[in-house]
């Protein structure tokens, strides 16, 4: 997908073209409950409010994952202004890569299981959403440590050795 002026990439047209980022606010159930509270539509009975419950849950999770993208558009077009070249390694094929991972995972999850679902998964919708939610965790494990070393990366003046031993103490697993 080009935007038809020289040769740039896509992600950025896309980050470019989002109208608005979610806020911190939305990304909170209670802010989508709110919605429901505003117009006078709890009552207070389990039951009745059920459906706004399950809206709220739904708008929620909607959020989120628009959220997960944006990260991933975000990275993805902050990458391309990062002259380091492992720093950029960590962000593009890291923190981007990771991400839409992440985000394609937590789509699976949301189109296995629906808020307003009622009966039981199947064994084979059960195995998906546990393996999205295996990808989710890893991932989520990974963009933490290519976050550090995208930080450590960009940090100036970091002596060789002691990049040599967080390298060497990364690769045997032992925390410092």
């Amino acid at each position: 997908m080009w935007r038809g002026q020289g040769r740039e990439s896509a992600v950025p047209a896309l980050a470019a073209s989002r109208v608005m980022p979610i806020s911190d606010a939305q990304l909170s159930f209670d802010h989508h409950l709110d919605f429901f509270r505003k117009l006078g539509a709890l009552t207070g009975d389990e039951r009745k409010d059920a459906h706004c419950y399950r809206q709220a849950e739904h708008m929620h999770a909607l959020c989120v994952s628009d959220a997960i993208r944006d990260v991933h558009f975000d990275s993805a077009a902050l990458s391309q202004n990062i002259k380091s070249t492992e720093a950029n390694f960590h962000m593009r094929f890291g923190v981007a890569r990771r991400s839409k991972f992440i985000w394609l995972s937590f789509r699976g999850i949301l189109g296995s299981v629906m808020t307003d679902r009622i009966e039981s998964p199947l064994s084979d919708q059960v195995e998906e959403v546990a393996r999205d939610l295996n990808v989710i965790y890893i991932n989520i494990r990974g963009t933490l440590d290519n976050l550090a070393w995208l930080l450590f990366d960009l940090s100036p003046g970091t002596p060789h050795a002691l990049r040599l031993v967080f390298s060497t103490a990364n690769s045997l697993k032992i925390k410092i």
